[in-house]
């Protein structure tokens, strides 16, 4: 799992829920031990995607350039 700082275990679970029911995300749960659960985008959660992008290029001009650069900087090292 990708650790995701400032968000607590809880907190992420009820969000992936949230957009699973919203039809964005697939869970795939393995019964093995430890338990494993996957997520992946669905086609909806795909042809989100776009906006995601214009949103955050978005922010990175007129927001918090810096932590967002950090972010996207972070995420193409993973």
């Amino acid at each position: 799992m990708r650790r995701i700082d400032g968000i607590t275990q809880s907190t992420l679970t009820k969000q992936l829920r949230e957009l699973e029911c919203d039809g964005f995300l697939h869970r795939e749960i393995y019964k093995e031990i430890p338990p494993k659960v996957e997520y992946r985008l669905t086609a909806l959660g795909e042809s989100f995607m776009p906006v995601l992008r214009t949103m955050l290029e978005w922010s990175e001009k007129h927001l918090c350039s810096d932590q967002v650069s950090q972010y996207r900087k972070s995420d193409a090292e993973n």
